[in-house]
């Protein structure tokens, strides 16, 4: 899942303001489309130290909820 954080102008072309940094962002996954049971979220990150960070996630029935700390640019977000 990419995560993409734009700047609410014409960043894209001109390439000069920074975005907004957003952060504690919750996620809630219906994890019954997915077709495989998840056993971790990964967050890949060029904004963190090291690059990736393990996410703590909570199943509740068909759900799968977890938090993402912070996004600057943009974030993946790996669910195995």
């Amino acid at each position: 899942i990419h995560l993409v954080n734009l700047p609410q102008n014409e960043y894209v072309w001109r390439k000069t303001d920074y975005p907004e940094v957003y952060k504690n962002i919750p996620v809630s996954i219906a994890t019954a489309r997915l077709g495989f049971v998840p056993k971790e979220v990964w967050l890949l990150s060029p904004d963190i130290e090291g690059n990736r960070v393990k996410l703590e996630v909570s199943k509740a029935s068909d759900t799968l909820t977890f938090t993402v700390p912070q996004i600057f640019f943009y974030d993946i977000l790996v669910v195995r």
